[in-house]
């Protein structure tokens, strides 16, 4: 009987260790991915009560907007739009669709980006994104703006989160590595 309750707690430790040691690995393999990669690709989908929404003006669900178009203008002209419901800041990807009698636009959302809470302290950046040192009017940023970029007005890589590309052929607002990018700070939208 003493041999089997020392076999028992034996075992019992073997596993406990094993256990022990499989989760400080996976803790040490996560800690070194979120070490070595500024990426953030963001994960949430797009409430579908907006996607395809036409618009002139805003739902009263809508409590705040900024947008921008994407430079250069195509045909026919997209552009981002910061939005804020009661649940959600938000991305709209939106294009042109029609004119009023006045020539004000009649937007329609083609997809839609939920950002995390922590957006409210950043600012988005349309147009003005280079990648690899190339100017690319469809990447899109979430990015900590400071003192020195404001002064600089430039980003640096460290500052931006998250990327998208605003794919115009797709209507797609597709997340991109942040690697390599960087922007001017001239035309900031926020929330």
């Amino acid at each position: 009987m003493n041999i089997q309750k020392r076999l028992l707690l034996l075992i019992t430790i073997l596993l406990f260790n094993s256990c022990y040691s499989r989760a400080s690995s996976a803790e040490n393999i996560s800690d070194q991915q979120t070490q070595t990669s500024p990426t953030l690709i963001p994960t949430l989908s797009a409430p579908n009560e907006y996607l395809g929404l036409k618009y002139l003006p805003l739902p009263s669900s809508i409590k705040t907007s900024m947008g921008q178009a994407i430079s250069p203008a195509s045909s026919q002209p997209w552009s981002i739009d910061a939005v804020a419901d009661r649940n959600n800041y938000m991305l709209w990807f939106s294009k042109v669709v029609s004119y009023d009698q006045n020539g004000k636009p009649y937007s329609q959302v083609s997809d839609v980006a939920i950002l995390p809470p922590t957006a409210k302290d950043k600012k988005i950046v349309v147009s003005a994104c280079l990648l690899e040192g190339v100017l690319d009017p469809e990447i899109v940023v979430l990015a900590k703006v400071d003192e020195e970029s404001l002064a600089k007005r430039y980003l640096l890589n460290p500052n931006i989160f998250l990327a998208w590309k605003a794919n115009r052929s797709t209507g797609k607002l597709e997340p991109i590595s942040t690697e390599r990018i960087e922007c001017y700070a001239e035309t900031l939208l926020g929330y």
